[in-house]
């Protein structure tokens, strides 16, 4: 069984030989912002550097009130980069309305969606793969931890890499917009924001769930030279609120198979805690050790090839610990979820 697994993880993560040959003239990268003054400097820093370029970088100011635009004035000006600012009116505002209004305004024939809380290799764009016939290219995220804490949460987030590749790449579970490529008219045909404008995050969701319904061709990446990194939350506190509104992303009826993988995972950690407890308060017996030894061997070879592919091995240690804190962590998720009546995020309600 465990070979089995094994196999399944090992194919599933196929490294491609297709890196390069993107038609950089023929893409604009779009970059939203609001208040991410701190995050911006090194955002900015990796574009600089970079050995090829896009068409044009287009950052959107989402009602800023921290200077951002400024920072990205400052550094970008006498570069030589291709780069404007477009600033959302009175009316319009947030995230969604915010990539709509950058995609109108692109004059290429795709768009990539970067988030501004990332950073990147400075051969990032020289790695994108021709995008031959996709209407959508979802590419990988690394989120990074700096402590015991945030490395075991940046662990947690490479499950999503690990499921998403166990799955289906062109029937992917889930899509981020912080690392997206999408064909710009398909885009603007496919992704209708008054289905789901009512919600304020979810915009690379919801879009991903258009492009299935309308049948567009999506393929996903997992290669670690095409992958943009962004730190981890700093706390619990603000895993749980993040994490919260991703479930609410995921909630609509937009995917059965997310229900059920996450129906899953719930039932599998809730027993694994059960054996635990149960082993505390009346002894570990041989088997309860029996089947502790082999969720932890079977969590390792789930993620040996995640090790292996990111060059993560330092993380390798922690993943006991993770899978002994994943049980009350989904349970604190799960009431963080349940509780939350009112989702804020970016000061705005989700």
């Amino acid at each position: 069984m465990l070979f089995t697994l094994y196999l399944f993880v090992k194919n599933s993560f196929k490294v491609r030989d297709d890196l390069g040959g993107f038609p950089l003239h023929e893409l604009t990268v779009v970059i939203p912002f609001r208040d991410e003054k701190q995050n911006l400097t090194k955002l900015l820093d990796s574009i600089l550097v970079q050995k090829s370029h896009p068409a044009q970088y287009i950052f959107v100011d989402d009602h800023s009130n921290d200077g951002g635009a400024k920072i990205i004035d400052d550094q970008l000006d006498l570069s030589g980069v291709s780069y404007k600012i477009v600033t959302l009116n009175g009316q319009l505002s947030g995230k969604k309305h915010a990539l709509m209004e950058a995609v109108k305004s692109a004059q290429t024939q795709y768009v990539q969606t970067l988030d501004a809380d990332v950073w990147f290799h400075q051969d990032f764009f020289s790695n994108l793969p021709h995008p031959q016939a996709f209407d959508m290219m979802i590419l990988p995220v690394r989120m990074v931890g700096n402590d015991a804490f945030t490395k075991i949460m940046e662990l947690e987030y490479g499950t999503f890499q690990i499921l998403q590749a166990g799955v289906s790449r062109e029937k992917p579970l889930m899509a981020s917009g912080a690392n997206l490529i999408v064909k710009r008219e398909v885009y603007l045909q496919t992704n209708d924001l008054s289905k789901h404008d009512h919600r304020s995050s979810g915009d690379d969701q919801y879009a991903l769930v258009q492009f299935m319904k309308n049948k567009k061709k999506i393929t996903t990446f997992f290669d670690s030279a095409l992958a943009i990194f962004t730190f981890t939350p700093p706390n619990v506190n603000e895993l749980l609120k993040q994490r919260a509104r991703w479930m609410g992303n995921n909630t609509q009826g937009n995917d059965a198979r997310a229900s059920l993988i996450s129906l899953f995972i719930f039932t599998v950690n809730l027993s694994f805690l059960y054996l635990i407890l149960e082993g505390l308060l009346f002894g570990f017996t041989p088997e309860i050790l029996q089947i502790i030894f082999i969720k932890f061997l079977s969590d390792f070879i789930v993620y040996f090839n995640w090790f292996k592919r990111n060059a993560t091995w330092k993380l390798a240690p922690y993943l006991p610990l993770l899978s002994l804190l994943y049980p009350f962590y989904l349970i604190l998720l799960l009431g963080k979820y349940l509780s939350s009546k009112k989702q804020i995020w970016k000061d705005r309600v989700v």
